[in-house]
């Protein structure tokens, strides 16, 4: 069972191209990229029907979802208060969650594992995280997400593949790639979406930027975005493996442009095979 899309408001933060192409691109669900979808405070908002929802509401539309992805804007407070919200009502409706995290790559799973456990304190976590090396961002975006999984014993997840695999990607192709490179990607990755390159070209606005970009340069960055996103949502399956019970749910929190249209992680996992539900 596959559940409706959802657009939570607080995750509609402008990024490097203009706000408004980026969100009126009619690329996606055929059902929908014709259609508008109203933001509203305090709500969530159904693309597939435009119905809105209370967060409390949001539990039961996602009975069927065993992976969530919510989008974020990395600097953004309200992104970061929404992903809070929505593990708070997933927890208070029974569901066995666990959080699966872009900002950690897959290599670095001890300190999150310690973390969960209680035995870091935050200087301590960061430390042993590498956090400002690993993602770069100002804790404080991060840190209530954080200790609501610690205190509520959701278990963290690292899914990001290590950044110089991706950068290999991008500069010597799949083919190019050593054997211990290849290793961390799957074996199978869609890149060759022509809806996913009209999203990723519009992302950049500067001219002069597209202006020295041939198809093949184009063409080598969605390589690395697609690997990025395969990898990602890869592992984040990973994470429900011989999870049997049905409540067991994955919600990753990862940038907005992950997400955006189905086109990112949502695909990829799709054309892994994954049959349980996303949104």
């Amino acid at each position: 069972m596959t559940a409706a899309a959802l657009v939570l408001a607080a995750l509609l933060a402008p990024g490097p191209a203009p706000h408004d192409e980026l969100l009126r691109l009619p690329v996606g669900d055929p059902a929908r990229r014709d259609r508008t979808a109203h933001v509203v405070l305090d709500a969530i908002t159904d693309t597939a029907t435009g119905e809105l929802l209370t967060p409390a509401e949001l539990p039961k539309r996602l009975e069927g979802v065993r992976l969530l992805l919510v989008g974020e804007g990395h600097t953004d407070m309200d992104s970061h208060r929404v992903e809070r919200r929505v593990l708070e009502e997933l927890h208070r409706a029974g569901r066995r969650v666990t959080v699966a995290l872009e900002m950690f790559p897959y290599t670095e799973q001890t300190a999150l594992d310690d973390w969960t456990k209680g035995g870091l304190t935050e200087e301590q976590f960061l430390d042993a995280s590498h956090w400002y090396r690993s993602w770069g961002y100002n804790w404080a975006y991060y840190r209530d997400v954080f200790l609501l999984a610690r205190d509520a014993g959701m278990p963290l997840r690292a899914v990001n593949v290590p950044r110089e695999v991706i950068t290999a990607v991008r500069k010597k192709g799949y083919q190019g790639l050593t054997p211990e490179e290849a290793a961390h990607i799957p074996t199978h990755v869609d890149s060759k979406n022509a809806e996913h390159m009209r999203m990723f070209q519009a992302s950049f606005d500067d001219a002069s930027f597209h202006a020295g970009m041939d198809a093949a340069a184009w063409q080598a960055m969605l390589d690395a975005q697609c690997a990025w996103d395969a990898t990602m949502g890869f592992q984040a399956i990973q994470a429900l493996q011989g999870a049997d019970d049905p409540k067991a749910i994955v919600v990753v929190l990862v940038g907005a442009g992950h997400v955006s249209y189905g086109l990112g992680i949502e695909r990829q996992v799709r054309s892994q095979g994954f049959l349980g539900g996303v949104a």
